[in-house]
């Protein structure tokens, strides 16, 4: 699935809400199990104990700050980082090994990061893993990534993908009142769910319902329901709509996000069989 500069190299000066505090469009690190469907690890202990042994502490709202300056905020396997420092990466680092995860970053187009000592496997479908020796190689990697993250912020920016705040410029999750479409002569809403299908059948998720509606922004809206399990409070909105300066026939734009947010006022509800 950070905008803000990290003094060219740091999320330092991102502002707004982590779904309460953290920084808008944010550089995510995500440590990942290798069975989705085990019981999780232990994630909360692996993280106090290395927020601990690096001199830190964390206060309400998952804030963490550590005593070389590191803050990042933490949301079960998520770290939101504020300001990366050595201190940071020896925590994501240890709490990897504690929980034997791999970790996965904002850019979705690169390798998954193991740490030497973990005895995972990285699932097949995500590719071999970058090996880590250490927190500083840690921290070269995840630098390298903030980097090029900020650089693909910017260039969104420029595209009309994103605001000048970071905050992704696309039309809203739910249609509430928009009029819906019976048909699409713009083939939008067909090319949308071909790839969506597509993409779900390759994870083995079950496509629910879609929706097609004309937005009065944004033109042709596709938005589906995709249910990685049974139960609705996992299942993901998918929105498509056309990309950006695109010309007619050109490319389209996806989003998705959880039905079920961690702040419940922005929680969704399952599209309508209306």
């Amino acid at each position: 699935m950070g905008a803000g500069k990290f003094n060219r190299l740091t999320t330092e000066n991102a502002t707004g809400p982590m779904r309460a505090r953290k920084p808008p469009m944010p550089f995510a690190i995500m440590l990942m199990p290798a069975d989705v469907e085990a019981p999780p690890p232990p994630y909360q202990r692996a993280v106090d104990a290395a927020v601990l042994a690096n001199g830190g502490h964390i206060r309400p709202g998952g804030v963490v700050r550590l005593a070389d300056g590191g803050e990042f905020v933490i949301e079960t396997h998520d770290f939101w980082p504020k300001r990366l420092t050595p201190g940071v990466c020896r925590v994501i680092f240890d709490a990897a090994l504690a929980t034997n995860t791999y970790i996965y970053t904002a850019l979705s187009d690169v390798a998954p990061l193991k740490v030497k000592g973990s005895k995972l496997d990285t699932p097949p479908e995500i590719g071999p893993a970058v090996i880590v020796a250490n927190p500083v190689a840690l921290c070269a990697k995840l630098q390298g990534r903030l980097t090029r993250w900020n650089r693909q912020m910017e260039r969104s920016r420029i595209d009309g993908v994103t605001g000048f705040d970071d905050q992704p410029l696309e039309p809203p999750p739910a249609p509430g009142a928009e009029p819906r479409l019976a048909s699409d002569a713009s083939g939008i809403a067909a090319r949308c769910e071909s790839q969506a299908r597509q993409m779900a059948t390759r994870l083995g998720w079950r496509f629910v319902r879609g929706v097609v509606t004309q937005n009065a922004q944004w033109g042709v809206v596709w938005r589906a329901d995709i249910a990685p399990q049974p139960d609705p409070s996992t299942w993901m909105r998918n929105s498509c709509w056309r990309a950006p300066r695109a010309k007619a026939g050109g490319g389209v734009s996806f989003s998705s996000r959880p039905l079920r947010m961690f702040d419940g006022s922005k929680s969704i509800e399952p599209l309508s069989a209306e």
